[in-house]
Protein backbone atom coordinates (compact mmCIF):
# COMPACT_ATOMS: atom_id res chain seq x y z
CA UNK A 1 0.00 0.00 0.00
CA UNK A 2 2.93 2.32 0.71
CA UNK A 3 4.25 1.79 -2.81
CA UNK A 4 0.81 2.60 -4.19
CA UNK A 5 0.75 5.79 -2.13
CA UNK A 6 4.18 6.79 -3.41
CA UNK A 7 3.02 6.15 -6.96
CA UNK A 8 -0.10 8.28 -6.46
CA UNK A 9 1.91 11.17 -5.03
CA UNK A 10 4.38 10.95 -7.90
CA UNK A 11 1.56 11.17 -10.45
CA UNK A 12 0.05 14.19 -8.73
CA UNK A 13 3.39 15.99 -8.76
CA UNK A 14 3.01 16.17 -12.53
CA UNK A 15 -0.25 18.09 -12.16
CA UNK A 16 -1.03 21.60 -10.88
CA UNK A 17 -3.08 20.35 -7.95
CA UNK A 18 -0.77 21.81 -5.28
CA UNK A 19 -0.75 25.15 -7.07
CA UNK A 20 -4.55 25.20 -7.35
CA UNK A 21 -4.97 24.21 -3.69
CA UNK A 22 -2.72 27.13 -2.75
CA UNK A 23 -4.07 29.85 -5.03
CA UNK A 24 -7.85 29.33 -4.92
CA UNK A 25 -8.35 29.97 -1.16
CA UNK A 26 -6.26 33.14 -1.42
CA UNK A 27 -9.04 34.72 -3.47
CA UNK A 28 -11.17 34.63 -0.31
CA UNK A 29 -8.32 36.18 1.68
CA UNK A 30 -8.07 38.95 -0.92
CA UNK A 31 -11.80 39.54 -0.56
CA UNK A 32 -11.33 39.84 3.19
CA UNK A 33 -8.53 42.36 2.71
CA UNK A 34 -10.79 44.47 0.47
CA UNK A 35 -13.55 44.26 3.08
CA UNK A 36 -11.17 45.48 5.79
CA UNK A 37 -9.99 48.36 3.59
CA UNK A 38 -13.54 49.50 2.91
CA UNK A 39 -14.56 49.39 6.59
CA UNK A 40 -11.35 50.70 8.15
CA UNK A 41 -11.87 53.88 10.11
CA UNK A 42 -15.40 53.22 11.31
CA UNK A 43 -16.10 53.81 15.00
CA UNK A 44 -16.98 50.18 15.74
CA UNK A 45 -14.24 48.77 13.52
CA UNK A 46 -12.88 45.41 14.69
CA UNK A 47 -10.01 44.32 12.46
CA UNK A 48 -10.03 40.58 13.08
CA UNK A 49 -13.81 40.21 13.05
CA UNK A 50 -14.10 42.32 9.90
CA UNK A 51 -11.39 40.30 8.20
CA UNK A 52 -13.09 37.07 9.22
CA UNK A 53 -16.50 38.11 7.92
CA UNK A 54 -15.10 39.39 4.64
CA UNK A 55 -12.99 36.29 4.03
CA UNK A 56 -15.22 33.57 5.44
CA UNK A 57 -18.40 34.76 3.71
CA UNK A 58 -16.65 34.29 0.37
CA UNK A 59 -14.70 31.19 1.36
CA UNK A 60 -17.51 29.13 2.89
CA UNK A 61 -20.15 29.98 0.29
CA UNK A 62 -18.18 29.69 -2.95
CA UNK A 63 -14.39 29.40 -2.79
CA UNK A 64 -14.18 26.34 -0.54
CA UNK A 65 -16.78 24.22 -2.37
CA UNK A 66 -15.09 25.06 -5.66
CA UNK A 67 -11.70 24.19 -4.14
CA UNK A 68 -13.07 20.79 -3.13
CA UNK A 69 -14.56 20.28 -6.59
CA UNK A 70 -11.31 21.12 -8.40
CA UNK A 71 -9.05 19.08 -6.10
CA UNK A 72 -11.15 15.92 -6.26
CA UNK A 73 -11.68 16.22 -10.02
CA UNK A 74 -7.94 16.63 -10.64
CA UNK A 75 -7.07 13.59 -8.51
CA UNK A 76 -9.34 11.30 -10.53
CA UNK A 77 -8.61 13.00 -13.84
CA UNK A 78 -5.12 11.53 -13.73
CA UNK A 79 -6.62 8.06 -14.21
CA UNK A 80 -9.46 9.00 -16.55
CA UNK A 81 -7.02 10.33 -19.12
CA UNK A 82 -4.67 8.13 -21.12
CA UNK A 83 -6.12 4.75 -20.04
CA UNK A 84 -4.89 5.39 -16.51
CA UNK A 85 -7.43 3.05 -14.91
CA UNK A 86 -6.45 0.21 -17.21
CA UNK A 87 -2.77 0.64 -16.41
CA UNK A 88 -3.37 1.06 -12.67
CA UNK A 89 -5.76 -1.82 -12.12
CA UNK A 90 -3.70 -4.33 -14.07
CA UNK A 91 -1.05 -3.90 -11.39
CA UNK A 92 -1.09 -6.10 -8.25
CA UNK A 93 -3.02 -3.58 -6.14
CA UNK A 94 -6.38 -3.88 -4.45
CA UNK A 95 -9.15 -1.69 -5.73
CA UNK A 96 -10.03 -0.76 -2.16
CA UNK A 97 -6.49 0.52 -1.64
CA UNK A 98 -6.66 2.65 -4.78
CA UNK A 99 -10.07 4.04 -3.83
CA UNK A 100 -9.21 4.98 -0.27
CA UNK A 101 -5.74 6.27 -1.10
CA UNK A 102 -7.22 8.73 -3.57
CA UNK A 103 -9.80 9.75 -0.99
CA UNK A 104 -7.13 10.25 1.68
CA UNK A 105 -4.91 12.23 -0.68
CA UNK A 106 -7.89 14.37 -1.64
CA UNK A 107 -8.82 15.07 1.99
CA UNK A 108 -5.24 15.95 2.96
CA UNK A 109 -4.97 18.27 -0.03
CA UNK A 110 -8.21 19.96 1.05
CA UNK A 111 -6.84 20.28 4.61
CA UNK A 112 -3.73 21.90 3.14
CA UNK A 113 -5.96 24.37 1.29
CA UNK A 114 -7.79 25.25 4.52
CA UNK A 115 -4.42 25.73 6.22
CA UNK A 116 -3.36 28.15 3.47
CA UNK A 117 -6.59 30.07 4.01
CA UNK A 118 -5.91 30.34 7.75
CA UNK A 119 -2.32 31.47 7.26
CA UNK A 120 -3.47 33.98 4.63
CA UNK A 121 -6.03 35.55 6.96
CA UNK A 122 -3.55 35.79 9.83
CA UNK A 123 -0.90 37.32 7.56
CA UNK A 124 -3.36 39.91 6.23
CA UNK A 125 -4.51 40.73 9.76
CA UNK A 126 -0.93 41.34 10.91
CA UNK A 127 -0.21 43.37 7.77
CA UNK A 128 -3.17 45.64 8.59
CA UNK A 129 -1.77 46.18 12.07
CA UNK A 130 -3.50 43.52 14.12
CA UNK A 131 -1.32 43.85 17.20
CA UNK A 132 -3.86 42.28 19.53
CA UNK A 133 -3.81 38.57 20.19
CA UNK A 134 -4.92 36.59 17.15
CA UNK A 135 -8.43 35.12 17.67
CA UNK A 136 -7.64 31.49 16.95
CA UNK A 137 -11.30 30.50 17.24
CA UNK A 138 -12.01 32.69 14.19
CA UNK A 139 -8.82 32.41 12.17
CA UNK A 140 -8.20 28.67 12.61
CA UNK A 141 -11.03 26.79 14.34
CA UNK A 142 -13.89 28.11 12.20
CA UNK A 143 -12.23 27.27 8.85
CA UNK A 144 -11.66 23.69 10.00
CA UNK A 145 -15.29 23.51 11.14
CA UNK A 146 -16.10 24.35 7.52
CA UNK A 147 -14.05 21.32 6.52
CA UNK A 148 -16.11 19.03 8.78
CA UNK A 149 -19.34 20.56 7.52
CA UNK A 150 -18.23 19.92 3.93
CA UNK A 151 -18.09 16.15 4.33
CA UNK A 152 -21.23 15.56 2.21
CA UNK A 153 -19.82 17.78 -0.54
CA UNK A 154 -16.49 15.94 -0.49
CA UNK A 155 -18.26 12.57 -0.69
CA UNK A 156 -20.55 13.59 -3.55
CA UNK A 157 -17.75 15.15 -5.57
CA UNK A 158 -15.58 12.10 -5.00
CA UNK A 159 -18.34 9.80 -6.22
CA UNK A 160 -19.06 11.90 -9.32
CA UNK A 161 -15.39 12.28 -10.18
CA UNK A 162 -14.98 8.49 -10.17
CA UNK A 163 -18.29 7.90 -11.93
CA UNK A 164 -17.78 10.18 -14.92
CA UNK A 165 -14.67 10.28 -17.09
CA UNK A 166 -15.45 13.76 -18.41
CA UNK A 167 -14.07 16.27 -15.91
CA UNK A 168 -16.67 18.82 -16.89
CA UNK A 169 -19.50 16.90 -15.21
CA UNK A 170 -18.22 17.00 -11.59
CA UNK A 171 -16.92 20.53 -12.13
CA UNK A 172 -20.27 21.77 -13.41
CA UNK A 173 -22.11 19.93 -10.63
CA UNK A 174 -19.93 21.35 -7.86
CA UNK A 175 -19.77 24.89 -9.18
CA UNK A 176 -23.46 25.00 -10.09
CA UNK A 177 -24.64 23.91 -6.64
CA UNK A 178 -22.22 26.28 -4.91
CA UNK A 179 -23.60 29.42 -6.56
CA UNK A 180 -27.00 29.60 -4.78
CA UNK A 181 -25.67 28.42 -1.41
CA UNK A 182 -25.57 31.87 0.21
CA UNK A 183 -29.13 32.57 -0.91
CA UNK A 184 -30.42 29.26 0.44
CA UNK A 185 -28.46 29.69 3.68
CA UNK A 186 -30.65 32.70 4.42
CA UNK A 187 -33.69 30.44 4.53
CA UNK A 188 -34.18 29.18 8.07
CA UNK A 189 -36.46 26.45 6.73
CA UNK A 190 -34.65 25.01 3.71
CA UNK A 191 -30.91 25.33 4.36
CA UNK A 192 -30.79 22.00 6.22
CA UNK A 193 -31.74 20.19 3.00
CA UNK A 194 -28.89 21.72 1.03
CA UNK A 195 -25.42 20.47 2.14
CA UNK A 196 -23.66 23.26 0.24
CA UNK A 197 -24.95 25.66 2.91
CA UNK A 198 -23.40 23.71 5.79
CA UNK A 199 -19.96 25.39 5.65
CA UNK A 200 -21.67 28.79 5.76
CA UNK A 201 -24.07 28.27 8.64
CA UNK A 202 -21.54 26.29 10.70
CA UNK A 203 -18.85 28.97 10.54
CA UNK A 204 -20.82 32.22 10.45
CA UNK A 205 -23.01 31.37 13.42
CA UNK A 206 -23.49 35.02 14.38
CA UNK A 207 -25.23 35.64 11.05
CA UNK A 208 -26.91 32.29 10.44
CA UNK A 209 -28.34 30.85 13.63
CA UNK A 210 -27.98 27.07 13.48
CA UNK A 211 -29.92 26.55 16.68
CA UNK A 212 -31.33 23.11 17.40
CA UNK A 213 -30.67 22.00 13.83
CA UNK A 214 -26.95 21.90 14.55
CA UNK A 215 -26.91 18.29 15.71
CA UNK A 216 -29.05 17.33 12.69
CA UNK A 217 -26.58 19.00 10.34
CA UNK A 218 -23.52 17.25 11.76
CA UNK A 219 -25.37 13.93 11.87
CA UNK A 220 -26.19 14.33 8.18
CA UNK A 221 -22.55 15.19 7.50
CA UNK A 222 -21.16 11.97 8.98
CA UNK A 223 -23.95 9.62 7.90
CA UNK A 224 -24.08 10.89 4.31
CA UNK A 225 -20.29 10.75 4.04
CA UNK A 226 -20.23 7.09 5.09
CA UNK A 227 -23.16 6.15 2.84
CA UNK A 228 -21.90 7.93 -0.29
CA UNK A 229 -18.30 6.76 0.11
CA UNK A 230 -19.50 3.19 0.70
CA UNK A 231 -21.76 3.32 -2.36
CA UNK A 232 -18.87 4.64 -4.41
CA UNK A 233 -16.59 1.85 -3.20
CA UNK A 234 -19.19 -0.79 -4.06
CA UNK A 235 -19.54 0.59 -7.56
CA UNK A 236 -15.76 0.88 -7.97
CA UNK A 237 -15.25 -2.73 -6.92
CA UNK A 238 -17.90 -4.12 -9.27
CA UNK A 239 -17.59 -1.82 -12.27
CA UNK A 240 -15.57 -3.17 -15.17
CA UNK A 241 -13.12 -0.34 -15.76
CA UNK A 242 -10.62 -2.34 -17.74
Amino acid sequence: MIKTLQMEILKLKRTNIALMATIIPLFAVFQGAMFVSSNNGQLDFDLWNTLFIGSMSQFSSLIFPITITVIIAMITRVEHSGNGWKQLLTMPVKREDVYFLKLIIGIFTIIYSVFIFCIGMIAIGIWFGGNDSIPIHLMVVRPFIALIASMPVIAMQFYLSFRFSHIGIPLAFGAGLSLPSMLIANSTKYWIYYPWTYPIVSTMTETFGVGEKGWIMYSICFVSFVIIISAGLLRFRTKDIL
